[in-house]
Formats: structure tokens, sequence, C-alpha cells
């Protein structure tokens, strides 16, 4: 006899973590610090992308207020000029998805194989136009500001950042050197005034780019990150999706059934992506979409007869150095479902991470976001 236990993978219910790059003195004001000197570091990630057929790609980032009274900011690099929707995505329809699309353990008794102390950020300080750098939209996004810039020159953004109370580490000035350029875009994000001090809260942010935009920041995300990244990435399109250049595509098969029958689903997942020498992606499911993308919001973003492609990974920093872009063909043979020997412990019917908040306390929506610190100037 068989029974079925839901897995929630790393990254259930949120997608993005906000990390703080690099702790500051007591005095200083900084990014997301939890103690004097202390860090919190990104761990983990998730995305949802949708290419339309008319010629067009929504993205919707869940972007989560810390619980901190700190100043903090992030930046995440866009290929086109985007679109943001001044009106929030409700997070629940993000959580709504990822339970949806979970994969399943099914436990059989046969043995049969198959089957992330300076006060809040002032709201009301205007992100400026900086020298050589051209500002797009300023939107108020629930309890965020968000700003599109664009300019020919890291050293460009990194001036404009400055001079909007972001600090860019100078460690990191070739990552930012590399997004900017002509045609290419930035999205900074940062608490404005309708965010409580020191609250946690989540929104949607949904923006639109056009043309097919499948790709995913990995190089940007390494930034303030911990040692390892989980990153969960929902893509709607005409057909099952995978990982291209320099990713492989894994399934639920390959992932070691004694670590699932222990209920640890992220060794599991760990594994199988060290193994495939540390970059790598499971699909952990291909639905039809209309069958799973069931919100309100996120349904009208969603085409009849496309098609949703679930993957997670689990990185090693030091592995998250090269981008990916999802529009390589899905393995023939994934499904959401993996049979293992009972028993299934109690384990793996929720993991750790599976919840918003487990994973990380700061959480956004996609692997290309950046979290910096942010100041105040001095009056």
């Amino acid at each position: 006899m068989r029974s079925c236990a839901r897995l929630g993978v790393v990254v259930a219910g949120v997608g993005l973590v906000a990390g703080l790059l690099a702790s500051r003195p007591a005095h200083a004001c900084g990014g997301l610090v939890q103690a004097a000197g202390g860090t919190v570091g990104l761990n983990a990630q998730r995305a949802f992308f949708s290419v339309r057929a008319n010629g067009t790609t929504e993205l919707v980032l869940q972007v989560a207020v810390p619980s901190t009274p700190n100043d903090y900011g992030i930046l995440l690099p866009a290929p086109v000029q985007p679109t943001l929707a001044t009106t929030p995505v409700d997070s629940n329809e993000l959580d709504v998805l990822e339970q949806n699309t979970r994969p399943e353990i099914l436990e059989t008794s046969s043995g049969d194989g198959g089957g992330c102390g300076c006060g809040a950020v002032d709201g009301s300080r205007n992100l400026g136009v900086g020298t050589q750098v051209t500002v797009g939209q300023v939107a108020q996004i629930g309890p965020v500001t968000a700003v599109t810039l664009t300019a020919d020159t890291g050293a460009a953004v990194t001036t404009w950042l400055n001079d909007n109370g972001f600090v860019v580490p100078p460690a990191f000035q070739a990552t930012v050197d590399s997004y900017a350029g002509t045609g290419r875009w930035f999205v900074a994000f940062k608490r404005n005034s309708t965010a409580a001090s020191g609250s946690a809260t989540s929104v949607g942010v949904r923006m639109t780019m056009a043309g097919d935009r499948r790709d995913f920041a990995v190089r940007m995300a390494a930034m303030g990150a911990e040692s390892e990244v989980a990153i969960t990435v929902f893509v709607v399109a005409t057909e099952n999706v995978g990982p291209a250049s320099n990713y492989t595509a894994l399934t639920l098969e390959d992932l070691d059934k004694a670590t699932l029958r222990g209920g640890d689903y992220r060794g599991a997942l760990k594994a199988a992506v060290a193994a495939a020498g540390g970059r790598a992606f499971v699909v952990e499911g291909q639905f039809a979409a209309n069958a799973v993308v069931t919100m309100p919001t996120l349904s009208t973003l969603v085409d009849g007869g496309s098609r949703l492609t679930r993957l997670s990974t689990l990185m090693d920093v030091a592995r998250m150095d090269a981008d990916v872009v999802f529009n390589a063909a899905a393995p023939a043979t994934a499904t959401n479902t993996i049979t293992v020997m009972a028993p299934v412990l109690p384990g793996a019917v929720r993991v750790a991470g599976s919840s918003p908040g487990q994973v990380g306390m700061f959480l956004l929506g996609l692997g290309a976001l950046l979290v910096w610190q942010e100041r105040r100037r001095r009056g």
C-alpha cells in the first residue's frame, strides 16, 4: 500500500533572500545589521517568469521587508528596461503556487524504484538622478520604493548609488561593471515610509520586460551570499524547460533515495548538485500552467496552453560564477514524484526552509537581486 507525503523544498514561500554585504562600525547606519559588527547573508531565492505570446516576459518577485530597523537596499540587474507595476501582488499567491508544485515522495514497501541599530530608512528621501545615469521610473510598491536606471558604465551606476545613500563594497565593483552597459538596466529597491519601522512585511513585485527574458543573474546573487544558496525558479513558457549554458538538468531520480527516506530533501538536493559539478538544477515538476497557477493575479500572467516548470538547486557560493538562462529542453523523464522504500519519516513532509522565515531572515524573489548596505547622510 502506498501513501503520499508532500515535500516542502528548500525555498517554500519566498524567493530571493536579501543579505548583508559587509558589516560596519556600530556608529554607522548599516544594512541588515543584526548586532554591532554582525552580518546576515543571502541564503535562498525564488523567481517567477512567464514568457507571453505578446512578446513580453512577466517577472514577479516576492520582496520581504526584513524584521529589522536598519537601513538596507537591493539592486537587481535587468537585460532591458523593465516596467514596474505599482500594484503589488499578494504574497500569498506565490505561496500557493509553491504549495501546488511541491515534489512528492511516494512511500512503498515493495522496494520498487522510479517514479534571507540605526533606525529605519527615510522613505521620504528621493532617489535622484546621478551623473551619466538615466532614471526611467520611480514606483511606490507597498512597503518598498523601486527605481529603474541605466548607465553605460558600472562606475556611473556606483556613483548614482553612492549619491543616493547606497554603499557598494569595492570588492563587488567588477560584478556591477559586468552588468552595466548601453541598453542594460538596474532596479534599485529600498524600504519606504509605508513600512512600519522594524516590522517584517512581504509583497510581490511585478515587472514587465520586452522579449523572452529567462535570464537568472547568478553572479549578482552571489554578492552577500552565505556559503550556500538555495534557488527555486518557476518558468512559464510554451514548453517545459531546463537550464542552458554551463548548468546540468537533473531530475528527482538523481536524488539519493536513502537521504530522502531520512527526510532530508535539502541534503539530497545539495549532494546531487555537488555530484554534477556544483552547477545544476533539479527539474522538480512539469505542469499545465493553468492547473497550478490558480490565484487571481498570477493567473492573468499565464497564456492558455502554456507549461510551467519548477526547478531548484542548492549551490555553493564558490560555484556561483556563471549566469543561467532557462531555455533548454527539459529532461523528458522529469516528473513531480519519486518513489522510495518505506518508511518516509515525518521530517520528509516539511524540510528546513519550507515556509517564510525558515529559509532566512530576509527574503526576495530573484537570484539577480542584490542587497546593498544603505547609509544616511550625516546632518
